[in-house]
């Protein structure tokens, strides 16, 4: 049987970031993930946290402050609580061959000396199991600033003999951290002493890591994954050609907004080695009511514009003055089938969407998932869990899947005095969520109540 493997990352690991305390969270992620839960649980700074540590690693510098990520602000606005002395740490995790590892990085204030504090670490996990995981850490950086320009590097490992080695090492030697995406230990002048296997073996080892975890979130200097925030669909009628999106025949990610999705369709549709991808957006878009997309030259010099067909009026209409909906849920569709992006990360995907349309998503997410994608998504959406079955129906019949669990990944997110927190719940064979969803059940329940009230006696 054949099987649908394509996920980018394995794990997500965040603590201490905005409404997430000390618990963290720790996702397992599937092919597909869907996040439920209360307005404000946390599920957003799930997604932003993720969005961040991705774009850490993809921008390949040293220990890159998290609050210096687009769009920047404070740390103390990033940090739980405010409370710049907590450890804000990030973990990502991909499978390499048959082990699983992460690139872990931390944020902190010292709270004594007031000193600036990062670490980066690349661990091995030994149990991945999210109840009861495990790692180990193979080689990892704790950098404390000494003064306004200078910071201080630390070499750390779990195995205490070695780090006590790192340590002695220390003061003779300096440390790269994500520059050119390796770990490179390097002797200062004057400190020219052989560095032993076991400290070698593990800076190899390191930077072997690292660069596959790069290479899985970027290539030919493009980003390999993409947010999707819910104010996408703002798309101008026209935009400027100099809107380049492709480079070195990488096509580059969708704006969080949408707004540069009529440059995008554009490359997609003109560019020969995307016509695969194109027919695809063609297809999923005539289903949301945009017949006949097209995208490209108006006509006016150095301007491009996307218009589509309104089968009922049988009229030409632009892009910017189609519905709502099928604007965000167009955005969607073309990142999903994109050349470039792998891992798709959606905010309510289901924004203006009638019920109908949102019991096709699922379908939609299924034929990207064919295409390697991974997709990591909040929904407020009732419909969208009751259609999760129409995927695993197609993908069984398909031979492309046996447990559902191994196939999508649901978590009812909640949040409490200590923050927010997660609760995985299993599917039936069928793809049905055992139990459904809390926060679900209970609205319903008061309204059938309501709704028993005013049934005539």
């Amino acid at each position: 049987m054949n099987s649908i493997t394509g996920r980018v990352l394995t794990h997500f690991l965040v603590k201490n970031f905005k409404s997430i305390g000390e618990d963290g969270v720790l996702l397992e992620l599937k092919p597909v993930t869907l996040l439920f839960g209360p307005q404000g649980s946390g599920k957003s700074a799930i997604l932003e946290a993720l969005w961040r540590v991705c774009e850490i690693i993809s921008k390949q510098e040293e220990i890159s402050h998290i609050s210096y990520i687009e769009p920047t602000c404070s740390y103390e606005d990033l940090v739980h609580k405010h409370e710049i002395h907590r450890k804000l740490e990030l973990g990502i995790y991909t499978q390499i061959n048959q082990n699983i590892y992460g690139w872990k990085i931390s944020y902190w204030v010292d709270r004594e000396t007031g000193n600036d504090m990062a670490e980066q670490y690349v661990t091995l996990v030994e149990e991945e199991d999210p109840e009861k995981f495990k790692e180990k850490i193979i080689l990892g950086i704790r950098r404390k600033r000494v003064n306004e320009v200078g910071f201080r590097d630390v070499i750390v490992t779990s195995d205490k003999g070695i780090r006590k080695e790192f340590d002695e090492l220390t003061s003779g030697y300096s440390v790269t951290g994500l520059k050119d995406h390796v770990f490179k230990i390097s002797a200062l002048p004057g400190h020219e002493r052989q560095l032993t296997a076991d400290i070698l073996q593990r800076e190899e080892e390191s930077q072997k890591i690292i660069r596959t975890i790069y290479t899985k979130l970027k290539g030919n200097h493009v980003e390999k994954f993409a947010l999707l925030s819910p104010l996408r669909g703002d798309i101008p009628s026209e935009t400027d050609v100099s809107m380049r999106m492709r480079y070195d025949n990488e096509l580059k990610p969708l704006d969080p907004r949408g707004r540069n999705l009529i440059p995008f369709l554009s490359c997609i549709r003109e560019y020969p080695g995307y016509s695969k991808y194109w027919s695809y957006i063609v297809r999923w878009s005539e289903f949301l009511g945009l017949a006949d997309l097209r995208a490209g030259y108006t006509g006016i010099a150095n301007k491009l514009t996307s218009e589509f067909k309104d089968s009922k009026m049988d009229t030409v209409i632009k892009l910017s003055h189609g519905s709502y909906g099928a604007r965000q849920a167009l955005s969607i569709c073309a990142q999903l089938f994109s050349p470039t992006q792998n891992l798709i990360m959606i905010e309510e995907p289901e924004i203006s969407l009638h019920p109908e349309t949102v019991a096709e998503l699922p379908l939609m997410f299924y034929e990207a998932l064919k295409l390697g994608k991974q997709i990591i998504a909040t929904t407020h959406s009732p419909i969208l869990p009751l259609a999760i079955p129409r995927l695993v129906t197609k993908a069984k019949e398909e031979g492309l899947c046996t447990d559902p669990n191994e196939l999508i990944a649901v978590y009812e997110v909640y949040k409490d005095r200590r923050g927010t927190s997660v609760k995985k719940l299993r599917l039936n064979e069928r793809g049905y969520i055992i139990g459904y969803i809390e926060s679900f059940l209970r609205v319903e329940r008061q309204l059938l109540e309501e709704w028993e009230k005013g049934l005539p006696e």
